[in-house]
């Protein structure tokens, strides 16, 4: 019966633990987004990464496409998910224009 009890309680742990993980959502910047809140299709990305980091939550995805994004404030990324290039970094460049440092990163 224990051997029962410890099985059950370690599936539903899996089961939680799936489901978390399926529940990440990709959000979209574009310097050309249509900035629709939460930011969940190219058509309507945020025009700046941090309002897409904004609306995340853990285990999300900001998908940053193509263009130069000049800063006049850092970028604060607070939580645990993923901040990538669609076309890497010679094609998408975050410019602190001398004013602020680019990323500030603390994690929770």
């Amino acid at each position: 019966m224990k051997v029962w009890k410890c099985l059950a309680k370690w599936s539903v742990a899996i089961a939680v633990s799936v489901a978390v993980e399926a529940a990440a959502v990709t959000r979209y910047v574009s310097t050309t987004g249509g900035q629709v809140f939460p930011y969940t299709s190219v058509a309507g990305a945020a025009r700046s990464i941090q309002p897409a980091i904004n609306a995340s939550a853990a285990g999300d995805v900001v998908l940053v496409y193509p263009g130069t994004y000049t800063l006049t404030i850092q970028i604060n990324l607070d939580r645990n998910i993923t901040v990538k290039s669609v076309s890497g970094a010679a094609a998408t460049i975050v410019d602190g224009n001398n004013a602020c440092r680019i990323f500030w990163v603390t994690g929770r």
